[in-house]
């Protein structure tokens, strides 16, 4: 068997990809001097011209053209096989982003059922802001929104309607709750990154309502979520995040009548993400585990939290 020498082979491989030694010799992390020099040698080797060559670039020959793209379907094969044998050799990770209240009020309490699930391959969770939540770097992302995106795939977990809550610590100290009028005689808490949910949540009719009620302001959705379990005020929150709370006592919901129903916990994924075994495992998982705490919570209170 004549087989030539397998570095000039790759060195071909690279040069003719891009016709330019300079690029193959960058990819390669090699002079271009080398490249040629091995390029030479693999002519020599096999007595053909691969290269028309002149002052600023190289093309490839009709020769040339023939055994580059022979020899770049059986590089590309080989460096599919080794990152295949690298997979199975290592566990794959998972890249999911999502937002601090996901991961601290739904996905935290599950986890450990979830590893047992998921036991072959690593999934990193990264808590990013809604701007860089599909950036490239992330595989998948858990995500509140009132539409589904564009582009990708998008499958919808649970509804997410907005309620105002509380803990029961906080209605005996207070006083019972009645109507909107009531919110000026208590303790609003706001998150300061999302000052506005308070006046979007009551709409323009209603919004006055709050400007003369006593407020607790605090630096994040999950302090703010906390202090609502502490009993400090009334705040906002998404029945599908706190509903754990709900359903064991821990919260209850005002103004029933006023749940706004405008959002849903979606979970999104890249064309090239959803095809992979462990994106599939992934996403098995949180489906059946999101429909399995919604008709939990459906059950525990019909009134505030409805599948659809």
């Amino acid at each position: 068997m004549r087989l030539p020498p397998m570095n000039a082979i790759v060195v071909f491989e690279a040069a003719g990809r891009h016709e330019s030694l300079l690029k193959a010799a960058d990819e390669l992390g090699v002079t271009p001097g080398a490249v040629s020099r091995q390029i030479k040698r693999l002519e020599q080797e096999i007595g053909v011209d691969l290269f028309v060559r002149s002052n600023r670039k190289v093309e490839l020959t009709e020769n040339g053209k023939v055994y580059w793209a022979a020899i770049s379907s059986v590089i590309a094969r080989i460096a599919s096989e080794t990152e295949q044998l690298v997979r199975r050799k290592k566990p794959t990770e998972l890249r999911v982003s999502c937002s601090r209240s996901f991961m601290q009020y739904w996905m935290l309490p599950r986890f450990l059922p979830f590893r047992a699930a998921v036991a072959d391959f690593n999934v990193t969770f990264t808590i990013a802001r809604a701007a860089v939540a599909f950036a490239p770097e992330f595989d998948c992302a858990l995500r509140i929104s009132g539409e589904p995106r564009p582009e990708g795939h998008s499958e919808k977990l649970l509804p997410a309607p907005m309620a105002a809550i509380c803990s029961p610590d906080y209605i005996a100290s207070s006083g019972e709750f009645h109507s909107i009028d009531s919110l000026s005689e208590h303790t609003l808490l706001y998150s300061t990154t999302r000052l506005e949910y308070w006046p979007d949540w009551l709409g323009p009719n209603d919004a006055a309502a709050v400007e003369s009620a006593r407020s607790i302001r605090v630096d994040g959705a999950d302090v703010a979520y906390q202090a609502i379990l502490n009993g400090l005020g009334i705040g906002l929150g998404r029945v599908c995040l706190v509903g754990d709370d709900l359903i064991a006592g821990r919260l209850v919901v005002l103004l029933r009548e006023r749940i706004k129903h405008d959002a849903d916990l979606y979970l999104f994924s890249r064309p090239e993400t959803v095809q992979r075994p462990d994106y599939i495992a992934f996403r098995n998982w949180i489906v059946d585990e999101a429909a399995s705490f919604g008709r939990k919570l459906n059950e525990a209170l019909p009134d505030v939290f409805r599948m659809e």
